[in-house]
């Protein structure tokens, strides 16, 4: 697949063909998770029992570790392929929470929560204004002093950091990334690339795989905002913006 065939008007559709591609590849290792899951612990500054509300849960790999370690956690996620993945992910860690599908433009729940995360979900809505509606809702959801972590891609470390950006610059679209793996003992072959279209904001994946018994294709599409634009949308929410990191590492 090539840039010029790339379609700019993609619509994530995070089905079994999404699922089946992050399995091809390398789990995320443990280390990682807890890693993560204990620095935004830390960032909150919240107590063990509190409760969690994980916006876009995906297969649960933080929503698992949170529980672990003794939070309450309701998990929010429009696919039912992956909300599938992570009651499957919860009952092989034996830990239990509360599982809801739902558009992350329609979460409505009852209860309120001590804390939310947003970890990698954040930027797959439609359009900009919908984010801004996303960030409003989940502001609802929280109990007075409720806290929000938010974790997404940051454009300014893509357009600095990618190594195509001087003999491309002058292009819409800039090859970020490409690679071909040998993802499976069938010998299937995993193909990925990975794109920022200049004119939409988007970062977009590409992936194609094909072996004995599997064959397929998905595409994905993230938009990536600057820190100003980030900071605008949470203070229009009703959010204070108390600190920002670079990573996981502060």
């Amino acid at each position: 697949m090539h840039i010029r065939n790339l379609n700019k008007n993609i619509i994530n559709k995070f089905g079994k063909e999404y699922l089946t591609f992050t399995q091809l590849g390398k789990p995320v290792p443990q280390k990682i998770t807890r890693k993560q899951v204990a620095f935004v612990i830390n960032s909150l500054r919240l107590q063990k029992g509190k409760s969690i509300l994980d916006i876009g849960c995906g297969t649960g790999r933080h929503t698992v570790e949170f529980a672990k370690r003794g939070y309450r956690v309701t998990c929010v996620e429009p696919s039912q392929a992956l909300l599938t993945a992570a009651k499957e992910n919860m009952r092989k860690h034996n830990v239990q929470a509360q599982c809801i599908q739902k558009d992350l433009l329609d979460i409505s729940i009852d209860e309120r929560f001590d804390a939310a995360v947003s970890i990698a979900s954040f930027g797959f809505l439609k359009t900009k204004n919908d984010h801004l509606k996303m960030l409003q809702k989940i502001n609802t959801l929280l109990k007075p002093g409720g806290r929000f972590f938010l974790s997404t891609g940051n454009i300014t470390h893509i357009i600095a950091d990618n190594p195509w950006r001087k003999e491309k610059q002058e292009s819409e679209t800039i090859l970020v990334g490409e690679r071909i793996e040998k993802k499976s003992r069938d010998g299937t072959i995993a193909y990925m690339q990975e794109f920022f279209d200049r004119r939409s904001n988007r970062y977009i994946t590409i992936g194609e795989w094909e072996g004995a018994q599997k064959k397929g294709s998905v595409a994905t599409a993230v938009y990536l905002f600057t820190l100003p634009e980030i900071k605008k949308m949470l203070e229009s929410a009703g959010f204070s913006v108390e600190k920002t990191y670079g990573d996981f590492d502060g």
